[in-house]
């Protein structure tokens, strides 16, 4: 029911497009209007940014390529290393009609059948017939339209890409765990179960509120087979934490070789080479002692 709900928005979207761009000029259009009807603010002439929801949107006009594009941000990335994209022509030798329509690749096919499969494929198939180029990746989705769009364009296919985004998103779950993360799985799940925290796949990792803060932990892909663990607390607005260049060293040598200490206004991140649960518990818990005594 879901995939047919999502479909039949979508190609309700693309026949209102194609009737749209037909009006589509040269000149810059009213762009303002999209931005104030999305909920988003027009940091150019030809260029919107924000959030809708929880996706942010950016849409703007690329004048080297002639070309209107739409790119929603998958936040946190996919861990696949997936470059899908329209290609410039069918390959009539694929019997697959997605497949026809898109060159898919990623570092293991098993995990990238597993996205591909239900609502994603339903949704990517009726988006393709109205746009000159579609491409996801690890890191976003994004559709790009033949000259300025019209802000009524930017608006029906900005609904399109939302759509398309929070599929994948949605989708995540279906997709079974890298070779590399999975000597890791068990010592992790473990882990989440004694902190009382969300696990999440694709990336793995756990997420929730530790201490008062947003929280999440994840094995972050770097390179093909190649993963890293993550872990972030998020502040809220005006409430961050200051961390002093000692016990940044203090962290680093934790961590070892590659390792990478952010303190942000915004959020305060540990990165380092992938490890097990009690490895990763001892980063976790030098990292609460230093954010501790921070009101939250």
């Amino acid at each position: 029911m879901v995939a047919v709900a999502i479909t039949a928005v979508i190609v309700v979207a693309v026949a209102l497009a194609a009737v749209l761009l037909l009006r589509k000029g040269r000149e810059p259009q009213d762009w303002q209007r999209a931005a104030q009807v999305l909920g988003i603010a027009a940091v150019g002439p030809m260029q919107l940014a924000g959030r809708v929801g929880k996706n942010a949107l950016e849409v703007k006009f690329d004048r080297a390529r002639d070309a209107t594009e739409l790119r929603v941000e998958l936040d946190p990335p996919l861990d696949l290393g997936l470059d899908a994209r329209k290609r410039p022509a069918p390959a009539v030798e694929q019997q697959d009609a997605l497949d026809r329509l898109m060159a898919l690749a990623a570092e293991e096919p098993r995990r990238l059948k597993a996205l591909m499969a239900g609502d994603v494929r339903a949704a990517l198939l009726p988006s393709l017939g109205a746009v000159v180029e579609l491409g996801v990746s690890d890191h976003a989705v994004w559709f790009a339209l033949g000259g300025v769009a019209t802000a009524d364009v930017i608006l029906v296919q900005a609904r399109v890409v939302l759509e398309l985004a929070d599929v994948i998103d949605a989708e995540r779950s279906r997709v079974p765990l890298p070779e590399a993360v999975q000597p890791i799985k068990r010592s992790w799940q473990a882990l989440a179960e004694e902190l009382r925290l969300r696990l999440r796949t694709t990336p793995f990792g756990f997420e929730g509120q530790l201490d008062g803060r947003d929280f999440r932990c994840w094995a972050e892909r770097r390179a093909p087979g190649q993963f890293r663990a993550v872990i972030r607390f998020r502040f809220t607005p005006g409430r961050g934490a200051m961390v002093s260049d000692a016990a940044k060293a203090d962290l680093l040598a934790l961590l070892g070789e590659g390792g990478e200490v952010i303190g942000a206004p915004e959020h305060f991140t540990v990165a380092g080479a992938l490890c097990d649960g009690a490895a990763l518990k001892r980063r976790l818990d030098r990292c609460r002692e230093l954010l501790l005594p921070v009101s939250v």
